[in-house]
């Protein structure tokens, strides 16, 4: 079992050195894993994970504003597991992990920037949930003690992050207008390697 806790935050000045802005980061992050006996020749790990994370970023020449992100709570929960079987000198390697991720922004917090003529419109402040799955699989083929040779296909899954979402404002540490979108959809990457 293991449980993590961070708390960070940072504040960023205006070019006069006045504090203008305080990004927030607060995360708790719990994970369990079992190791299980042979099943069947397969050997392995399956466990879970859970997770809940406060990001924000605070107007502070304007009470109660966001800068650029509202304070958003983000919650995660996960299954996973990951397998190998051996036959002979041929190493099947597999893993999978579903997830359930959520972002539930303050809508009640208005943003500081109210943009312009010219400007994006402001991303809608809804609540946004994705089910994730990745996988992967691997088939290894050991040549001699020393030597192996292998192919591995995996697909992994990403919920938009907070500030991919939600971001609506001047960043003046990037010299950026941020501008989130609360329709982005989640993201899957596919891999091959040998």
């Amino acid at each position: 079992a293991k449980l993590s806790y961070t708390d960070y935050q940072h504040k960023e000045l205006e070019t006069n050195g006045t504090p203008a802005t305080r990004f927030l980061n607060q995360a708790l992050d719990s994970r369990f894993e079992w190791v299980h006996m042979a099943w069947m020749g397969w050997r392995g790990t399956v466990g879970a994970q859970a997770g809940l994370t406060r990001f924000s970023a605070a107007d502070l020449l304007n009470a109660g504003h966001a800068a650029i992100i509202p304070p958003t709570d983000s919650r995660n929960l996960a299954v996973f597991a990951v397998e190998e079987k051996r036959f002979g000198a041929l190493k099947l390697d597999a893993g999978a992990r579903l997830e359930r991720v959520t972002r539930g922004p303050n809508a009640s917090t208005p943003y500081s920037d109210p943009g312009s003529g010219t400007t994006p419109a402001k991303p809608e402040v809804v609540e946004r949930s994705f089910n994730l799955f990745s996988w992967s699989g691997a088939a290894w083929w050991s040549l001699t003690p020393s030597y192996s040779t292998g192919v591995t296909y995996s697909v992994a899954q990403r919920a938009p992050a907070t500030e991919e979402l939600y971001s609506f404002g001047t960043h003046d540490a990037t010299v950026t207008f941020d501008v989130g979108h609360a329709g982005l959809q989640r993201e899957t990457a596919h891999n091959l390697e040998w």
